[in-house]
């Protein structure tokens, strides 16, 4: 019996403490302009309904997540307009919080007078001024030691308020589809459908886009998620969702630049890789070459030279002398170089770490997770081996099937072999003609 006893007592106190949880009162962190409602006022401790020493009293509250539970009664005030001003009641005492003629001091008015009345102003904490102590720098609802009172705007600090959250809240609609703009321009949150509080947009990847307020600024072509929170007000309790926002680049133009001219230096081994949103004509470089990349096996690229217009928007590498700048004529164009596989960038664009390659002195390296420079060019790393560490350029001639052959001396000679035209294996190609992998090379 005394074991059915203990039983049912247990199942009656789970029950209690479920409903205690289920009926809680919870009072919330607010933010924004103040409204009717039930407050616990704080400035690290409570407001207490209790004067001691011509001050009001304060207590201790514990805030978890934002959160006070159930507080005290005697720290529940009811905030409620009147007029253009506010009062602040306590329904445990029936009386109002207010200030007295004396600077300093706290009192319980039963009536609403002139020192029972506040201006309230603030979004996050909140300063309470006196109208009966309007004409003194003592109007100030504050806390120090003593407790709180009437005190100047320099004593302790504004007050947070935490509202009673209503019972009957519905849940946000929170339903955002993924997002593309175009580097240049910026992308506005339409909150017209959304049921919810006060939102905050968090980009996981800042490189790609920032926020400020509603507003997401791109900062590079790429993708990121964007976490939207929204906080909970007296209509909403808090939710959150994301949605992808993807940046593009903006597109090659068929036009010429203004001006007519594009300028790009050189490296100190003569590349340089570059792309321009305008179109290109090649048609009369001299003195310097353009090529794009039309194969990658193993580690041997063939780049094929460019000797006419192209579209703007196209990665292309230039060869020349070390140090050269070269002046390079923007002439009309819509041709497109269908096999190249140089993707150029015409917006700073974000990449991942190793999903590119990128010249580096006159060889091509895996980029590590950062912002490429717009009027550059990369090589995508899908389908490149990552035991590749570096590569041939291979520049082909259409003269006698002959083809240059450059930077072989960096690769290791498992992947590069050189055969002069005596049949015997070097191990550095020289100027003329060499055997290399088994095609006929001019170096």
């Amino acid at each position: 019996m005394k074991r059915n006893l203990v039983e049912k007592l247990t199942a009656i106190l789970l029950l209690l403490h479920a409903a205690n949880s289920l009926f809680a009162d919870n009072y919330e962190l607010y933010s924004g302009t103040i409204t009717e409602g039930d407050y616990v006022i704080v400035q690290t401790y409570a407001l207490k309904n209790v004067i001691s020493e011509n001050r009001f009293a304060y207590a201790s509250v514990t805030v978890t997540d934002g959160i006070i539970n159930n507080p005290s009664p005697n720290l529940v005030w009811h905030i409620a307009p009147d007029g253009d001003y506010w009062t602040i009641y306590n329904s445990s005492v029936g009386k109002y919080a207010g200030g007295t003629s004396t600077k300093y001091i706290g009192t319980l008015l039963d009536e609403v007078t002139d020192y029972a009345r506040w201006t309230v102003t603030g979004t996050s904490t909140y300063d309470f001024t006196n109208k009966g102590r309007a004409n003194t720098s003592t109007n100030y609802l504050r806390r120090n030691d003593s407790g709180f009172g009437c005190y100047t705007s320099s004593t302790g600090k504004a007050l947070t308020l935490y509202k009673k959250v209503p019972d009957d809240r519905e849940t946000p609609t929170l339903s955002i589809a993924n997002q593309t703009v175009v580097y240049g321009s910026s992308f506005t949150l339409d909150t017209s459908g959304l049921l919810c509080g006060d939102i905050t947009l968090t980009p996981t990847t800042t490189a790609v886009a920032t926020a400020d307020g509603l507003v997401l600024t791109p900062q590079a072509v790429g993708s990121t998620v964007v976490t939207v929170d929204a906080a909970a007000n007296e209509t909403y309790i808090a939710g959150s969702t994301s949605f992808i926002l993807t940046v593009t680049a903006p597109a090659g133009l068929s036009t010429a630049k203004e001006g007519g001219t594009e300028t790009v230096t050189l490296n100190a081994y003569g590349y340089a890789t570059f792309c321009s949103l305008y179109a290109l004509d090649f048609s009369e470089a001299d003195d310097y070459s353009a090529w794009e990349i039309t194969d990658i096996e193993g580690s041997t690229i063939t780049f094929s030279q460019i000797t006419g217009s192209i579209k703007g928007g196209q990665g292309i590498l230039l060869k020349g002398s070390a140090g050269q700048t070269l002046t390079i004529p923007s002439r009309s164009s819509s041709v497109v170089l269908a096999d190249n596989l140089l993707e150029g960038t015409t917006a700073p664009t974000y990449v991942e770490g190793d999903t590119y390659y990128g010249l580096k002195g006159n060889n091509l390296v895996r980029v590590a997770a950062s912002v490429v420079p717009a009027g550059k060019a990369l090589v995508a790393a899908g389908g490149v081996s990552a035991d590749v560490k570096a590569f041939t350029f291979v520049f082909e001639d259409d003269e006698d099937g002959i083809k240059e052959l450059d930077n072989c001396e960096l690769v290791n000679s498992s992947n590069c072999h050189i055969f002069n035209l005596a049949g015997q294996r070097v191990s550095k190609a020289q100027r003329g003609i060499y055997v290399v992998n088994g095609k006929k090379r001019l170096y």
